[in-house]
This record gives C-alpha cells, structure tokens and sequence, in this order.
C-alpha cells in the first residue's frame, strides 16, 4: 500500500470532509409561482479556508500589478446521483469558481440547472471574506453576464472594489447607447481566437431605480460572422455593426485599456479546460454533489501547488515555460534523459540543465 493510502481510503477521507446540502426556493417569473427547493446548494467553508491559506503559504498570490478576481461559473458534467439538467445543456452540477490569475481561491456547487446568476453575489461574498481573513486584497473583480444586476454590481461597489462585468443585451441599454454616444475610438482587440477592429465608447448608465450611476463601455465591429463566436461573445447584430456592452466602476481607465482588460478573462476560461483535463474536474468520482466538493477544492490545490512550483522552476530553467500546462511539464521536464556512471550524473543528453539543482 503506498503511503497515502488506497483509493478506497482516500475517498472514505474526501467523503468525510463533506459538509450538508442546503436547498433554496425559487421563484419562477415564467409560472409565476415559488418552486420549492429547486436548487441544491454545497458549500465547505473548511475547506476553502484551507486552499486559501495554503495557496499564500506557496506564494500563489505573489502577481505583478493589481490583483484581479475573476468568477463565474462553469458547467461539471456527470451523470451522477444528484445531477440536474444544466441551463446550457446536458446534465451535472455547476460549479462557481474564484482565481486570482491561476490559482483557485473559491469553490462552491449547485445544481445544474441553477443558472449563472443564482446567488452570484453570495458566493462572492464568502470568496472575499476568506481573502479578507487571509490579508489578500483584491483590486479588480471581472465576472461574465452572471454578475450582471444591481444587487451584485452595488454590493462591490460597497467594498471599494472596481469591476468589469459582461452587460445582457438590453433595447434600454441600446437607446442609452444611441442617446449618449457622440464618437468613438478605433481599437484593435485580440482574443484567444481571433482580432477585432472595432471601436469603442462610453456613457453613464444606472440601473432602473437605482441611484448608483456606473460606467458602459459599448464595444461595435462588424464582419463577426461566425455564429459560434458570435453566441460565445454576446454580440448584438444591429445595422451594419454587431454589439456588446461591458459595466463597470472604473470612471477613469479608458474604454480601450477596460475592454482589452475585460477580454483577458478568456484565459480564465481556459483554466477551466486545464482544471477539467489536468486535474481531475472532468470526472467526478462520488455520487453526491456534497462529497464531490472536497474532491474539487483538493484537485484545486493541486493546481495551486503546481503553479507556484512551475514559477520557481521558470525562473531557473530557461527553456521551462510558465504557460505549460501538466503534460507538457511532464515531457519536457520530469521525464529527462540521464547517464549514471560510477556513481556519476551526466547530463550531457538531457536538454534541460538538471546540473543547477543537483
């Protein structure tokens, strides 16, 4: 038996670090009517303390400039006990998720048919309250369409933190648009996939009712054919241009450096794809939601301790890449080639120069 036990130990642990359920009525404006405990909710409080905690002790916090929250949710498909039939389809839980560049600082689930936006604004609460308790403070929160509403936007705003947040479509913040928008800015935006010439602009914008007044940065180009990254990006067809809107706080940056800054969070996507593929939050190993929860913050801090160790190793090793994901570490590091004689190491075949830490 190794060390750490066998797996079935290992997942008698995980299991016993599970906290309950709770579940939450929802009101349905459709049926217009109060559905009860439509929505199955898993928290462990302990345990992100922990993943927080630890993630400082390594030096995952340890980012130049400011430090940005990036949260939203992310779809886990399972066919598990307690799987629901998630909002974008398909069927699992959904998890909603903190990082601060790629270091996972919050974790929490829901079933999958919660939508993005349910209790967006409580999880976030929780996230920057273990970051408070642990003297991490945040400058800049960035969330997807999820975090689009008064009640989210007004409860940052209360802690003194700047946000960009993706805005819904809306024939109001169209017109608030057309009414208050005099020029705009040409601006060459580079995503993951593609580039955009676009332009951009700005104009003040409140929510109805609210006296809080924000910032939209509206962001127009045209030839965005595709319809795929169309519906990924939340584009607007209208005219000859095609839309989107960003809210924010920031009464200052420019809509340029705000946009680009905005659309970074594709690499927040794509940390998702390595915590799916590289550490184990593509399969689910237990059949209820709560004890899969611990599983995922441990996987988590996997992730944590990988990163903070790939930085060190980064800055010894030239041809050690922090961008590398799992595999190719494995491949271009771990497995290297050595000569043993008498006793001796030679390196002289290995393409990475081992003899620095030897």
């Amino acid at each position: 038996m190794s060390p750490a036990g066998s797996p079935d130990t290992m997942g008698r642990f995980l299991k016993n670090l599970a906290f309950e359920n709770r579940h939450e009525d929802y009101w349905n404006p459709k049926k217009k009517k109060t559905i009860i405990n439509n929505y199955t909710i898993s928290e462990n409080t302990l345990l992100v303390n922990l993943l927080v905690d630890f993630t400082k002790i390594i030096g995952g916090f340890q980012v130049k400039g400011p430090k940005i929250l990036d949260f939203d949710s992310t779809p886990l498909y399972s066919e598990n006990l307690e799987s629901r039939r998630i909002y974008n389809g398909g069927v699992g839980y959904s998890a909603m998720v903190g990082m601060i560049d790629k270091s996972v600082v919050y974790v929490d689930e829901r079933s999958g048919n919660a939508p993005p936006e349910f209790e967006t604004q409580e999880s976030l609460e929780k996230c920057l309250k273990v970051l408070g308790e642990n003297e991490i403070h945040v400058d800049l929160i960035r969330n997807d369409g999820g975090g689009y509403s008064k009640k989210v936007t007004n409860f940052i705003q209360s802690k003194g933190i700047k946000f960009l947040i993706g805005a819904d479509w809306a024939k109001r913040t169209f017109g608030l648009c057309q009414e208050n928008v005099k020029s705009w800015e040409k601006a060459k935006i580079k995503t993951y996939k593609t580039t955009w010439n676009a332009e951009v602009a700005s104009f003040p914008f409140s929510f109805s009712g609210e006296a809080n007044e924000y910032r939209m940065i509206v962001v127009r180009a045209k030839n965005i054919e595709d319809k795929k990254s169309k519906k990924i990006a939340k584009w607007t067809k209208v005219g000859d241009y095609h839309y989107k809107f960003i809210l924010t706080n920031d009464l200052e940056s420019s809509e340029y450096d705000l946009t680009l800054s905005y659309h970074k969070r594709g690499g927040f996507e794509r940390n998702f794809d390595y915590l799916k593929n590289d550490f184990g939050w593509k399969i689910l190993p237990f059949s209820l939601m709560n004890q899969n929860l611990p599983y995922l913050i441990v996987c988590a801090l996997a992730n944590n301790a990988y990163r903070a160790f790939l930085r060190i190793v980064a800055i010894t090793f030239e041809k050690i890449k922090i961008t590398f994901r799992l595999g190719t570490f494995l491949r271009k590091f771990i497995k290297g080639t050595v000569d043993i004689t008498n006793g001796k190491f030679d390196f002289s075949r290995a393409k990475i120069d081992y003899e620095k830490i030897m």
